[in-house]
């Protein structure tokens, strides 16, 4: 850097602090502003700002793909998703090593004991879309069928009459387990915790970015105010 350059910044540096000294109180009205605009934020969106709840799941369903359940999970209707209860709720494609993919489901809520009622609303939602239903209620009219056919092997394994190897019947006890296990569930779809834990979000870097943002603003409409205002009365 030589030194008419070395002195042009300081003669602009100079002169930027001669003019925010000459035009401090138009940059601090402005700067107050942008602070009492800042803090009204608090007021008109408090949720925005407030500390919540963080929980994920596994979405699990038996007749609806991945990407099926990621479409309704995040294009839920507005009654729902506009709830006081809940801060947010979204779905997230997972997928591991073996391209095997897995819905994450994310719930956000200002209180740990609303959550049961979210995912009652969810779920209910789900069971409510008619050609999920319709899958559904073939789905289980066939497992219905399957467990018939099971049971009655399983009993022939209980006859003497008829010499059934022990780990083919142990492998029909099993099956028939979990298609029981699956028609109790009554549901299109369940949401499996990945962790029973919560996690706390205070929520205080997005309020503390609200206040900084705004009065940055306020500083900035307010130079250009003043230098538009010195710039009009020098026309005239």
């Amino acid at each position: 850097m030589d030194k008419n350059t070395e002195i042009d910044l300081w003669e602009l540096i100079s002169d930027g602090i001669k003019f925010s000294r000459k035009n401090r109180k138009v940059i601090l009205i402005f700067f107050l502003v942008g602070v009492l605009f800042s803090i009204s934020n608090f007021f008109i969106h408090p949720f925005q700002y407030k500390a919540y709840y963080k929980k994920e799941f596994i979405a699990q369903s038996s007749v609806a793909s991945n990407e099926i359940l990621f479409d309704v999970i995040n294009g839920l209707p507005a009654n729902l998703r506009n709830s006081p209860d809940f801060r947010s709720l979204k779905g997230t494609m997972l997928a591991n090593i073996n391209k095997e993919t897995r819905l994450k489901v994310t719930i956000e809520v200002y209180e740990p004991k609303d959550i049961d009622s979210i995912l009652e609303s969810v779920t209910a939602y789900v069971d409510s879309i008619s050609s999920l239903r319709e899958k559904f209620e073939m789905a289980r009219a066939q497992s219905r069928k399957l467990l018939s056919v099971l049971n009655q092997k399983i009993a022939e394994c209980d006859s003497s009459k008829k010499q059934t190897r022990f780990s083919d019947c142990l492998d029909l006890i099993q099956r028939k387990q979990n298609i029981e296990k699956d028609l109790a569930l009554n549901r299109i779809v369940n949401f499996v915790e990945i962790n029973p834990e919560f996690v706390f979000e205070s929520n205080r870097k997005a309020g503390l970015l609200n206040i900084l943002g705004f009065s940055f603003l306020g500083i900035v409409i307010g130079f250009i105010v003043a230098y538009l205002s010195e710039f009009i009365s020098r026309k005239k």
